[in-house]
């Protein structure tokens, strides 16, 4: 459920509105900006001595740890993890390390590359201890541990969820098909069910679907908030569904209703948008690159393989699908209701001729949207498996996408999120030894703060390699 009480912002001295709503605890200011970030641009948060950045295992998350109206930094990696006040003071470190598995193929080995492993439940963080198997509650004042639960064997990842009034649960995922819900202050299982089917690459994910205020656990085939199968989509012959690589979460329609876009490799190899709280297909589109188009090896540029969702092309209406199959070279865009508004380009002719040359899979990898312009988002492409440069693509009507800007850098991981000014987001770069943050140097006219989304909440604490958005 959500609730809200009045603070005082401890910056501007103004009034706002505290935000408790999921498993999330996020500060909205009403009527007025947050603080935005002066001096030079980017902000450089330096790590401190000793601590690295994983390539694969960990990431960076944001949350409002403290109740300050500002967002937090966690940072997480075979190092332990680190926690940063909003202007990049170091709040504390601990040497508590999830368990991070990088190589996750149908539901093994997860959480997967890139996920973070830790999980924000109002003034505490839980994760899957390495060394145990257990669930690890850290006290996010001071970093340190508060207590361990018993969830039994094969535990790899944990996710905050909503799913009792007035009450702090996660829920543990084991593999592909199997998860349990835990009251952490009791330690009481609350379900567990072997119905779930999640997804290939990645752990499932937690969402209000059907608005009613608590979370539903979402895969391929999801389950609502008692661990009860939702309808499952009627999928025709063919379809593959424990090789959807990537999903994507958003309004597609402007209807209310959250909808998920899957890509599915083998099988069909289309691009699915559900409606997981019905079970509703509201269509499949089998756009792929074509044949000959430079591609790493024949037959592996059907599959859409990664999905991302935004607004990317104004002009059409509610929401776009960007997808890019496994070769990272012709990406393509689809509308809200499943047509191909652009079709298969090369996207290398828009960035540097070194992003060509990559063994067997060059191109683009991690793709991101990010609300840099307000309504409008540009896509943050990184360059396959290295870390290294981040570029910036927009599409500007009918003269196509065009390139707005590269960053040179040693990026493991582009977080596109909104931690400062206004309503638009900023880009954190995660890089062995710092996070380095690009913001706006001035904050526009106020519109509502996008972590006033349920879905946005979730997804920023659980953005990953194959599925950011």
């Amino acid at each position: 459920m959500c609730y809200t009480v009045e603070m005082k912002n401890r910056l501007a001295v103004l009034l706002a509105t505290l935000v408790l709503c999921g498993s999330l605890v996020m500060a909205e200011p009403v009527g007025e900006t947050w603080p935005n970030y002066t001096g030079a641009n980017p902000k450089i948060i330096n790590f401190p001595s000793g601590f690295e950045a994983a390539d694969a295992g960990g990431n960076v998350l944001v949350a409002n740890i403290d109740n300050d109206d500002l967002m937090e930094f966690i940072v997480t990696s075979h190092s332990g993890i680190l926690a940063f006040d909003w202007d990049g003071t170091l709040l504390w470190r601990n040497r508590l390390r999830p368990r991070f598995r990088v190589s996750a193929s149908r539901g093994k080995n997860l959480p997967g590359s890139n996920h973070p492993a830790f999980a924000v439940i109002g003034k505490v963080g839980a994760l899957i201890e390495e060394s145990t198997g257990d669930l690890v509650i850290v006290n996010l004042k001071n970093g340190n541990r508060k207590k361990r639960i018993d969830v039994g064997s094969g535990a790899q990842v944990v996710m905050a969820a909503e799913l009792r009034p007035g009450r702090r649960t996660v829920v543990v995922q084991y593999n592909q098909v199997k998860a349990a819900a835990y009251d952490i202050d009791t330690g009481r299982r609350l379900w567990r069910t072997s119905n779930l089917l999640g997804f290939d690459h990645g752990p499932v994910f937690a969402g209000d679907l059907d608005l009613d205020g608590f979370d539903e656990t979402l895969g391929v085939y999801s389950v609502d908030k008692n661990g009860i199968p939702l309808p499952r989509p009627p999928y025709p012959g063919g379809f593959n569904p424990k090789d959807v690589d990537s999903v994507a979460f958003g309004d597609l329609n402007g209807d209310g209703l959250i909808d998920m876009v899957l890509a599915e490799q083998a099988g069909l190899n289309r691009t699915w948008a559900i409606t997981p709280s019905t079970g509703e297909i509201l269509w499949s589109n089998d756009t792929h690159p074509p044949e000959n188009s430079n591609q790493c090896r024949p037959g592996r540029e059907t599959d859409p393989d990664k999905v991302v969702i935004g607004n990317f092309i104004p002009s059409s209406p509610g929401l776009e699908v960007l997808a890019r199959s496994a070769c990272g070279k012709w990406p393509w865009i689809m509308s809200a209701t499943g047509k191909t508004l652009v079709k298969p380009f090369n996207i290398m002719t828009l960035l540097p001729d070194d992003w060509e040359d990559n063994g067997n899979e060059g191109g683009i990898d991690i793709i991101s949207p990010l609300r840099w312009f307000g309504k409008v988002d540009v896509l943050v492409f990184k360059r396959r498996h290295k870390n290294e440069d981040v570029a910036m693509v927009r599409f500007a009507g009918k003269k196509g996408p065009r390139r707005t800007k590269l960053i040179q850098a040693n990026v493991i991981y582009p977080l596109a999120v909104d931690v400062a000014g206004d309503h638009r987001e900023e880009l954190v770069l995660l890089e062995k030894t710092r996070l380095r943050i690009f913001f706006h140097n001035k904050a526009r006219r106020l519109r509502p703060r996008l972590w006033e989304s349920d879905v946005y909440r979730h997804r920023k604490q659980t953005s990953m390699y194959y599925s950011t958005s």
